[in-house]
């Protein structure tokens, strides 16, 4: 990069083009190279007496392992002085799906493509044992014109050896597995299955399948039944109720989802 991320935005080679978001702690900014304005890239900056300030540091580290992959940001550099720290990757074009979905954007064809492309993502995170442990569709991005998908947001990530689970740095409740609130030390790849699962569903019926305010989870029972409508293929409803199992040891991975007839057929296509 051609100057300092901690001096982005103010004068030089690079001007903000927009804030994506804006916290107490964090700010988030897209930025474009004022000499070649197809350069473009997403600065993350997050005060040091900030709760946020060490998750740019740890996303950086998963990123790097993952740069070789295209459904993933490329980490160009982390720095910090003694008042912040800041993020630049590339920008991924698209837009996240939880705003695509709000506008009636993605039909049954699209949240296909989606989840082949989500489940991709995350069958090759899990050949290097990273958890996301926070996937939504905030946290995932799609390109209706390349159909690509990309997903952000690694602040809580972790490397998870495989058969062992790892505690939670933190999660969003609604996409959480039932293991999240049955047992502290509760991350492992099978969350993140779980979370696609979520996803699927709210993108497909717009709600979440299930009610966590009055849910009480089990792992006596292996899996559970899930409310869906009539126009939901029975392809669709067969991958949800191989995700939906409660014990994370019976839980799929991402490769196998993979191979479901869900992502080999035509139907719900239209």
């Amino acid at each position: 990069m051609t100057k300092p991320i901690m001096e982005w935005g103010s004068t030089g080679d690079w001007k903000v083009l927009d804030r994506l978001r804006s916290t107490k702690y964090q700010q988030v900014l897209l930025l474009q190279l004022q000499s070649d304005p197809e350069c473009k890239c997403v600065a993350k900056l997050a005060d040091k007496d900030g709760p946020t300030w060490r998750n740019l540091f740890n996303e950086y580290m998963i990123l790097t392992t993952l740069k070789s992959n295209d459904h993933f940001p490329f980490p160009f550099e982390i720095s910090c002085d003694l008042s912040k720290a800041a993020l630049c990757v590339s920008f991924c074009s698209g837009e996240n799906v939880l705003s695509l979905s709000l506008r009636d954007e993605l039909d049954a064809y699209h949240v296909k493509v989606v989840m082949r492309g989500l489940l991709a993502a995350l069958d090759y995170m899990q050949s290097f044992c990273i958890v996301h442990g926070n996937l939504k569709p905030e946290h995932i991005l799609f390109d209706k014109e390349s159909e690509k998908v990309s997903i952000v947001g690694f602040g809580v990530s972790q490397v998870v050896e495989n058969g062992r689970a790892a505690y939670p740095r933190g999660f969003t409740r609604e996409y959480a597995p039932p293991e999240a609130f049955l047992e502290r030390k509760s991350l492992t790849a099978a969350w993140d299955v779980w979370s696609c699962g979520v996803v699927m569903y709210a993108l497909l019926t717009g709600y979440f399948p299930f009610d966590y305010s009055r849910h009480s989870w089990s792992q006596s029972r292996d899996t559970l039944e899930i409310p869906v409508s009539s126009s939901t293929s029975l392809e669709a409803i067969s991958l949800l109720d191989e995700i939906f199992v409660i014990n994370p040891t019976l839980r799929p991975t991402a490769e196998e989802l993979l191979q479901h007839s869900y992502f080999h057929s035509g139907s719900g296509d239209e």
